[in-house]
């Protein structure tokens, strides 16, 4: 097909120029052959046509819906045809695939002639266990590998197979009688099936099987026992259970049970006790019912001995009384409620409340105090050595008690062990304790009672850090780094005191360079104090860089060593200007210099023509000419600069992109196209579809064959591409991981790689310079005064007579084209004289001519 076409094409524009050269006859020949070319193709594609003429195609349908639905236990059948619509013979075959169990397929391979059909039948059977929604296929082959899919399903309902009836459906008994009931069961399923009766609880659970034809019914009374005690309103549940499809069916039965038991409550309604102290209160349950009953009484009080006291199975016979006593034990004073719930087995419910008042009758408060009596209300920090502290006791009750004093740590001595006091009094009683030097902790607790009331005891914590002499004392520094300017002349340095006990310090560095002005400074704990550290050393003559200090503070022998690092910062900028100066190339001074000289070149161009036109009317045609061009020129040496200052791909990244074939390379903050079909074939010459597994720093845009690779903006590294293609007959395959590979950029800048491009730079430049030169000539031979500049042409004859006007304009314009080419100013010849004459002496020469003129 392509071949004659360009045939054509290329045999039409051959007589294109034929015939601008050649006679007409030969551009008749060319057409005619052109036309018997297009005639014998025309025949070649009519014959191709006609090969794919016969088929060996095929179709498979079903009548019915694409949901095949069906009770529990029941069997459906399913048809399927198949016609064979080609001209050839064939065999089929016919499988299901799904995960229905119960599937048999009939006349599963047969062949048909062409035009003939076949109806395969598919039961879909056993379906008593199997309940829900299945996927169910149907895929039919001929022998010539082609194949069609019927895409249906399967829906298994759980269909009513039975029903039941009651009578009545609402009772009204008394407590611990029987009920009976009136049950009918009806098979409404299309098979016999057998059938399992329970009646549930609240009721005594009562079964039994019947059997039963389709549609068949059966009747019974049955006695339902509730259970003794049960009152109120029940529902009773009774089913009928299919055995064969698992149906279900289920009727209520409402029985309304009276209640006639009661129970009788004595309890007094207000108490008064001590608090933290414990009271019984007397409780009395009398039965009033005609019958026995049990009473179980509980109670969700936080005030009583055992939390939530219960007692259990109290039997009351008929009119008997039980009494018994409820611990009651406030642990504040004021009013508290104690709600009691009382219960029966026959159902009787009952809430009796007590209200307690709770008094102060043991009040007492305990608290520690430190050497200075302050309050310790957490660990204490303290130094090794003997130390004292208080336990301050006060009665806040309404009478005079006795306390007792005790400790759990033996590291701790009460001075007295029994204290008494008036009411409202307190007293400070020293405990005395002897502490290691070591960083440890002691804890212990001082239990203050009242004398006989051990249950209302205060207990009081004491926890003490204890500290070496070391730890006692410790010193810190804030500042881990500081920053010196060339022209610092000392530096502040913050220290901490962080023990608990202070003194003098004396400060010392081990540094040549640095020292402090003050040689010792008192810390008290917690205090913070500025010291002064001053360089020994010129900042200014010196580089920067990072010292380290390690000043020591001493007392009494022990040492504190800390650690300062000191960061001398650049000089300034203009110090630094300096220095970069003096590190130029001399390639780097030339570039520099000439873009000076161009700069100003410009500048000067753009003051001269300031104020008029780029291109002055008063410049003659040709100048203009010139001066177009060579603006011309310089916008295209521009740009041609552009193209040469851009740095090769070596230069600008890390290395070239290489295209071996193992990996896929392309640069940072570009994008790449690849051909995806250059990585699969299909033998069948079927479409392919493309997809692919995103990477992980590369976005991939697949647009047909055509895949686009866009990475991350700042991504530069390796990541994998796998390819996924899958044709229209569903097969999918996956390609191995492609390596991907993005080149990053270099970090260089353009000034440090100068020097590689200095002599393009320096050649652009000199072009440069040679354009501004080229128009500072044109500008000076523009704007130079000229001698002839507003003076007047005029032309005498010999005789000393004016010509007119006419004549005057002609040897005007002649004389002005001579004057041109040879540059004079003043031609003769035999009949006239021409002379250049100025403008302000004009009219002075023309009254001297006239005045000839009269003589």
């Amino acid at each position: 097909m392509k071949t004659p076409q360009h045939s054509l094409k290329k045999g039409k524009s051959q007589d294109a120029r034929q015939k601008s050269k050649n006679s007409h006859s030969t551009a008749v020949i060319s057409t005619f052959i052109s036309i018997v070319i297009i005639a014998l193709f025309a025949s070649s594609v009519h014959a191709e046509l006609i090969v794919n003429k016969y088929t060996n195609s095929f179709s498979a349908s079903s009548p019915y819906n694409e949901q095949i639905k069906l009770c529990q236990c029941e069997t459906q059948v399913d048809r399927v045809i198949v016609e064979n619509t080609g001209q050839f013979e064939s065999s089929y075959t016919v499988v299901v695939n799904t995960p229905y169990q119960g599937i048999r397929v009939v006349n599963q391979e047969f062949t048909l002639a062409p035009g003939r059909f076949q109806e395969v039948l598919i039961y879909v059977e056993n379906s008593c266990q199997n309940g829900g929604l299945f996927p169910y296929d149907v895929t039919v082959r001929s022998s010539f590998g082609r194949e069609q899919k019927l895409q249906r399903t399967i829906r298994v309902d759980r269909c009513e197979a039975a029903s039941i009836n009651t009578h009545p459906i609402e009772q009204t008994i008394g407590m611990c009688e029987d009920a009976t009931l009136f049950v009918n069961v009806t098979n409404t399923g299309t098979f016999a099936d057998e059938f399992h009766i329970v009646i549930g609880a609240p009721a005594k659970t009562y079964q039994q099987d019947m059997y039963l034809e389709a549609g068949a019914s059966k009747s019974q009374n049955i006695v339902i026992t509730p259970a003794c005690g049960t009152h109120g309103t029940i529902a009773v549940p009774v089913t009928a259970q299919a055995k064969r499809s698992g149906y279900t069916a289920v009727a209520d039965v409402t029985i309304d049970i009276k209640n006639e038991f009661d129970i009788m409550v004595a309890l007094p309604s207000e108490v008064q006790v001590c608090a933290q102290t414990s009271t019984r209160v007397p409780l009395k349950l009398t039965n009033n019912a005609p019958a026995k009953d049990s009473v179980i009484v509980k109670t969700d009080a936080a005030i009583t001995s055992k939390g939530v006291p219960v007692l259990e199975d109290i039997a009351l016979e008929p009119g008997e009384s039980h009494e018994f006593d409820l611990e009651v034990t406030p642990k504040t004073t004021g009013s508290t409620v104690i709600a009691l719930d009382i219960s029966t087995a026959s159902g009787v419910k009952k809430t009796r409340e007590i209200q307690v008042l709770a008094n102060d009758c043991f009040g007492f408060e305990a608290r520690l105090l430190d050497g200075m009596k302050q309050p310790v209300d957490a660990p204490k920090t303290q130094c090794c050595g003997e130390t004292t502290y208080f336990l301050e006791v006060q009665n806040t009750a309404g009478r005079t008690q006795s306390y007792a004093i005790s400790t759990d740590n033996a590291a701790f001595t009460p001075e007295e062990r029994t204290v008494t006091l008036e009411p409202g009094q307190n007293m400070h009683v020293p405990i005395h304790t002897q502490l290691p030097c070591a960083d440890d902790r002691i804890d212990g607790t001082i239990t203050v009672s009242p004398v006989g009331q051990p249950t209302l005891a205060h207990i009081v914590p004491i926890i003490i850090d204890t500290q070496t002499e070391r730890a006692c004392r410790q010193v810190s520094i804030n500042q881990d780094e500081l920053v010196m300017q060339h022209n610092t002349a000392s530096l502040l340095v913050t220290v901490v005191h962080e023990g608990s006990k202070g003194g003098l310090y004396e400060i010392t560095i081990n540094n040549t360079l640095f020292s402090v002005l003050d040689k010792a400074v008192y810390l008290t704990p917690g205090q913070q104090q500025v010291i002064q550290v001053v360089p020994l050393f010129d900042p200014e003559s010196s580089s920067p860089g990072r010292y380290v200090i390690r000043p020591t503070f001493t007392i009494d022998g022990i040492e504190y060593h800390e650690q300062i690092g000191i960061t001398l910062k650049e000089k300034g900028f203009f110090s630094r200007a300096s220095e970069f100066f003096k590190s130029w190339t001399p390639c780097q001074w030339a570039v520099m210099l000439l873009a000076l000289t161009i700069l100003l070149g410009a500048l000067i161009l753009l003051l001269a023509y300031a104020g008029k036109s780029l291109f002055p009317q008063g410049l003659s045609p040709r100048t203009l000419i010139l001066l177009k061009l060579a603006i011309i020129i310089l916008l295209l040496v521009t740009l041609l600069s552009l193209v040469l200052l851009e740095a090769p791909k070596s230069l600008r990244y890390e290395r070239e992109a290489t295209s071996n074939g193992k990996a896929i390379e392309w640069y940072q903050g570009q994008t790449t196209q690849i051909d995806l079909g250059a990585y699969f074939y299909d033998p069948d010459s079927d479409l392919i579809n493309f997809s692919v597994i995103q990477p992980s720093n590369v976005q991939v845009k697949v647009e047909g064959r055509t895949a686009t690779l866009i990475p991350d903006p700042k991504f530069a590294g390796n990541d994998t591409l796998v390819i996924i293609a899958k044709d229209d007959k569903g097969a999918t395959t996956e390609s191995p991981a492609l390596d991907l590979v993005v080149i990053g950029k270099r970090t260089t800048s353009v000034w440090q790689n100068i020097d590689l491009w200095c002599e393009y730079i320096i050649a652009i430049e000199f072009m440069l310079l040679l354009m501004l030169a080229f128009l500072f000539v044109l500008t000076i031979k523009e704007y130079r005064p000229k001698p002839y500049e507003n003076n007047v042409l005029v032309v005498v004859d010999k005789q000393g007579k004016k010509q007119n006007k006419k004549e005057q304009q002609q040897n005007t314009r002649s004389s002005s084209r001579r004057q041109a080419k040879t540059g004079t100013t003043k031609t003769m010849s035999k009949t006239t004289e021409r002379a250049l004459i100025p403008s302000q002496v004009r009219q002075a020469l023309t009254k001297s001519l006239d005045a000839q003129r009269v003589r």
